[in-house]
This record gives structure tokens, C-alpha cells and sequence, in this order.
């Protein structure tokens, strides 16, 4: 009798453990090298940031002085003699566009002040304040007060020209009249611009302004105040001097909380033109593409009694550069006609 014995059944081979535990290393050496890559990036791109934001301040130091005020420090230029004239830059720029434009003319025959805004340019801001107009206003009317200048013509330009009016409204007895050039003061969005949102979010922001702000954006900027310019073009050193100081994290910031307070502001500021006793002078381009003439310099020539308006054919938004004399005029004129102190 023949018995068989049974098959054993097909031997199963071993797992392959050795190659399980090569490729699970392989992918963490894989992470790491990737997660070194991007941290040597962002500290090159910190390090290039901190190096630009110092080379600005070595290239463009303060042209006058430093004024302790409200917890912080304002810088100011001063030169000439006679009625004082107090000029408030606008939005991202700093006080050379004053000097690139208007102050030495202004200066041979009055009192000429020019102030870096808050937070912008060489001047500080105050701790634990929103910077918005009224924050601005309230700093400008403190700074006049502490240098003793009494009821100046206050000249200011787009976004200084509505802090020129909110000082108007709330230092009444500071202002001695108002000089608006294409002043920005209505809106009809809430939204701001994207970097200014951008540069408001949650981390990402901080990541965005600390790394990507100066690489990304000394390509941009320059295009950018080009446009504002238009149909005119900037004078010689203009775009690299405001592009430098628009570029530094702190005048980013500075720019990006203003703006998202700027509508806000816009809507309060527009509801108290009736209480305005300050002579105002405004002076636009009829080819302004920021603030449109019909939009912001012949609506508020409307909504202020009294108030006087030149237009520049042919000027944009920059008119301090478009036409020089007939701003230096408006200024005079509002000299003529106002107060002393």
C-alpha cells in the first residue's frame, strides 16, 4: 500500500523589511532636505530684507530734525521765514515728495514745515494706536502746538489732504486755511487693495512683509508711482527715493492699517464738511486718474460753501509737480486772505 505524503503547502517568502524600512528613510531625509531648503530661503530672504531696510537708512538719512511727541517721534524739515506753511504728504510717500516738488519755493517766502506722517518715512508711531486720519490729525495738531506754530496754511496732498481737514475740525483754533491738492475724500468701496489686505492676514501677512515685500515688490513699486504720475512723468531720483522708504516693512504696515481704516474714515470725515469755518483752497487736474476731478475736487467745491477751486488742464493727480506756480499761488492767495495770528 502506497501512502503519500502530503504536500506542504508553497513556502511564502519573507517580507522584504530591509527595503520597507530603506524607502521609509528615503522619504523622512526627503522632508528634512525640503524642510532645510525652504528654512535656508526664508532666513536668506529675512536677512536680505533686515540688509535693505538698514541700506535705506544709511542712503536716505532724516533731512531735519526729531520731535518728541504723544509717545513717539515725528520727523520734520523747517526752512524760511514769514506766515507758516505746514505741508502733509499723501498716502505711501514720505515729506521728499515736498521736497522734490514745492518747499524750497515755498520757503523763500514763508514759513515752510513739512512732517513725515506717522509710522512713514523717519517718523515713529504711537504704541497701541490704529493709524487713521483723525490719529494722524491729533499728532500733527499736538506737533504744531509743541513747536509753536499758530494758525498755519496746511497744504495737503491726497490722503493729507483729508488730515488736513480733520485738523480743521478738530483743532479749529490751530488752522488758519486749508490748501487741498487733488485731495482724495469720498470713496465708494470698503475694500482695500490686495497687498494691504494681504499684508493684514494672519501669518501669512508677517511671511509676506518680512520675506517676499522688498524682492517682490522693487520691480512693482516704481510702475506703480509712474501711474500716479500720469500723464506726467517724476522727476529725476523721485521713484528710487519714495520707492526705498515704500518698501521698508514698518512704512508697508504703516500704509496697509491705513488703508483699511480709509473708508471708514472717509464716510465720518464726509459727514462734517458743515462744520468747517477754516477758508479752503482746492486746487485738481482735469486728468487726474486717482482722484477724478467730477468725483473728489468739484464734489467737495460743492459741498463747502466759500471754498475756492483751481483746475490744472492737463494736470494728474501729482499736482505740486504738474504746476508748481499756480499751487504756490493758491497758497499765497489763502495767505492773503486769512488770518494772522
Amino acid at each position: 500500500m502506497l501512502i503519500e505524503s502530503p504536500q506542504s503547502p508553497p513556502s511564502q517568502p519573507w517580507p522584504n523589511t530591509r527595503r520597507r524600512r530603506h524607502d521609509g528613510t528615503a522619504f523622512w531625509y526627503g522632508v528634512v532636505a525640503i524642510t532645510i531648503v525652504i528654512a535656508a530661503i526664508c532666513a536668506g530672504l529675512a536677512v536680505y530684507t533686515r540688509y535693505y531696510s538698514l541700506r535705506v537708512e544709511v542712503d536716505y538719512p532724516p533731512l531735519g530734525r526729531m520731535l518728541p511727541i504723544d509717545g513717539t517721534n515725528l520727523h520734520y524739515i523747517r526752512s524760511g521765514e514769514g506766515r507758516p506753511v505746514v505741508m502733509i504728504h499723501g498716502g505711501a510717500v514720505v515729506l521728499q515728495d515736498f521736497v522734490f516738488s514745492i518747499f524750497g519755493e515755498v520757503a523763500r517766502s514763508f514759513d515752510a514745515i513739512a512732517f513725515d506722517r506717522p509710522g512713514h518715512g523717519h517718523s515713529g508711531r504711537p504704541a497701541g494706536e490704529n493709524l487713521t486720519i483723525a490719529t494722524d490729525a491729533r499728532i500733527i495738531g499736538d506737533a504744531l502746538a509743541a513747536l509753536g506754530i499758530e494758525r498755519p496754511i496746511i497744504v495737503g496732498h491726497s490722503y493729507g489732504a483729508a488730515i488736513a481737514l480733520r485738523l480743521a475740525l478738530d483743532r479749529p483754533e490751530r488752522v488758519g486755511g486749508l490748501v487741498l491738492l487733488a485731495p482724495v475724500v469720498y470713496t465708494s468701496s470698503d475694500d482695500a487693495p490686495f497687498p494691504a489686505r494681504l499684508a493684514e492676514t494672519p501669518f501669512i501677512g508677517p511671511m509676506f512683509v518680512n520675506l517676499l515685500l522688498v524682492p517682490a515688490g522693487r520691480g512693482q513699486l516704481p510702475g506703480h508711482i509712474r501711474e500716479s504720475f500720469a500723464p506726467q512723468i517724476p522727476p529725476q531720483g523721485y521713484e528710487e527715493t519714495i520707492a526705498a522708504f515704500g518698501l521698508l516693512p514698518r512704512s508697508f504696515l504703516a500704509w496697509s492699517e491705513e488703508r483699511r481704516h480709509f473708508a471708514g474714515d472717509l464716510r465720518t470725515l464726509s459727514r462734517r464738511f458743515g462744520e468747517l469755518r477754516a477758508p479752503i483752497a482746492i486746487v485738481s487736474g482735469d486728468a487726474d486718474p486717482v482722484t477724478p476731478l467730477k468725483d473728489h475736487g468739484e464734489r467737495l467745491h460743492a459741498e463747502i460753501p466759500g471754498s475756492e477751486l483751481t483746475i490744472l488742464p492737463g494736470a494728474g493727480h501729482m499736482v505740486h509737480f504738474a504746476n508748481p506756480p499756480a499751487v504756490i499761488a493758491a497758497i499765497r492767495r489763502a495767505a492773503d486772505n486769512t488770518a494772522k495770528p
